[in-house]
């Protein structure tokens, strides 16, 4: 039976949408022990059309999904072991799209994000062929002047902010761009940052938090760079710190 369930596991993956030798689960048992989870490696394809599901080695669900043209296309939901969820959203021709959420083994909320699949689209195209008079989104900008910066930040690995203390949150998906709201949060389910993306690029006031114990650095974005005054805060909202930039770079700096 368990060998069963591995293999329709591994029909549901394909090159492209997850990096090769990567688990895309870890189960709240093997959180709990430790213990090295058991490596999934990606087969060749997806099936064409339809709906797919997997499961855990003691029959419960550990994932459903739709394909269509051999792409994840549709809702997308898993679980862990103990049944909790694990992570849930939509996807477009296998690119996220709306929002995605992401919780820790203990059930509390990990990760918000909201992607746009239209936007991606026309930043890569964008990407393939830019006109420095006829550029619509500032990534672009960002791509004529470093290819790689503004690339890794469509990539899932920039995508999802891991928490150190917790397994890495391997997606479903290796690309996105990101478009709305974005929020971290700790393990005990506290607020860990907090912000809006526009266009794949940060934007509007942030709170971004620092450690437990220090507090939280709040301050404003433009275009993915920090402009303006930024403080640096305990959790009472005791300002500490004062620091002023200007696109990315700080012009002044103040400690109270």
């Amino acid at each position: 039976m368990r060998s069963t369930n591995l293999l329709v596991f591994l029909l549901c993956l394909a090159p492209g949408i997850l990096p090769a030798q990567v688990s895309l689960f870890r189960s709240d048992e093997t959180l709990n022990t430790g213990t090295e989870p058991e490596e999934i490696v990606p087969v060749t394809s997806l099936p064409s059309n339809g709906n797919i599901t997997g499961y855990h080695s003691e029959g419960k669900i550990r994932y459903t999904g739709m394909v269509k043209n051999k792409k994840l296309h549709g809702p997308w939901a898993s679980w862990y072991m103990s049944e909790t969820p694990h992570d849930k959203g939509n996807l477009k021709w296998g690119i996220p799209d709306g929002t995605w959420r992401v919780w820790y083994a203990n059930g509390q909320p990990r990760f918000v994000r909201n992607f746009s699949a239209a936007k991606w689209q026309r930043v890569k195209q964008e990407f393939r062929n830019p006109h420095p008079r006829n550029i619509l989104y500032p990534i672009t900008r960002l791509y004529l002047t470093n290819g790689t910066q503004a690339t890794d930040l469509l990539k899932s690995a920039s995508l999802f902010a891991n928490t150190p203390t917790a397994e890495p949150y391997f997606p479903v998906f290796t690309e996105g761009l990101l478009h709305g709201t974005y929020i971290n949060y700790f393990e005990d389910g506290s607020l860990r940052d907090s912000g809006e993306y526009v266009n794949g690029l940060r934007n509007g006031i942030w709170l971004e938090s620092t450690t437990e114990e220090t507090g939280f650095w709040q301050g404003p974005y433009h275009n993915g760079l920090r402009e303006g005054a930024w403080k640096l805060m305990t959790r009472n909202g005791v300002v500490t710190r004062m620091v002023h930039y200007r696109k990315g770079e700080i012009v002044w700096d103040k400690n109270y």
